[in-house]
């Protein structure tokens, strides 16, 4: 039986995905030195990313959209949306349909987002293991009909693992697992 994945906690990863991405990409030229730099060398091989950096970067912009999509399918439970097998496929495809579908059946749809905060844990050229702490705290699940909390329970962290494969070129989660309400922790920044 597919793990089950609440709509807070899909919307949770999403957020935390793009942050990771934005700071990879912000980040990026922050160890190169300044073209001014007496000590700048040739490039060499080692300059320009290896197969498992560029699928690293790859699987982190697949899951970020993944999850983007999925949160946009929750608003409406559209379970059949055809745009979520070009981000899912396997055991997590089948995980989030079946989640999608058996809240449309209790007449739940998402509002909100989570906080994601994805680290890519190993890479090759074509397989990207992710590990998450998502935050369900801002992604709420209300009644379809009223707009309603479904209840007073204010989320909270979970353990979240990912496994993004290039299937032909296109980067998709194939397996995704999400721990219980508790699982992760992670700190407030301070000001």
């Amino acid at each position: 039986m597919p793990t089950r994945i609440s709509r807070p906690l899909a919307a949770a990863l999403l957020t935390g995905a793009v942050a990771a991405i934005v700071s990879a990409c912000g980040s990026a030229g922050s160890n190169s030195a300044p073209a001014s730099s007496a000590t700048a060398r040739p490039a060499t091989a080692g300059a320009f990313p290896s197969p498992s950096a560029s699928a690293a970067a790859a699987a982190l912009a697949a899951y970020a959209a993944m999850w983007k999509h999925v949160a946009e399918a929750g608003t409406t439970d559209d379970y059949q949306a055809s745009y979520l097998s070009n981000y899912l496929s396997g055991q997590a495809l089948l995980t989030i349909t079946d989640n999608l579908s058996a809240d449309k059946n209790q007449g739940i749809v998402g509002r909100g987002a989570p906080a994601l905060h994805p680290v890519v844990t190993s890479a090759t050229a074509s397989t990207v293991e992710i590990t998450d702490c998502l935050s369900d705290q801002a992604w709420l699940e209300v009644r379809a009909s009223t707009g309603a909390l479904v209840n007073d329970v204010p989320g909270g962290f979970r353990s979240t693992t990912a496994t993004v494969t290039d299937e032909n070129g296109i980067w998709k989660v194939t397996q995704l697992n999400t721990g219980a309400e508790g699982t992760c922790h992670i700190s407030s920044p301070t000001s």
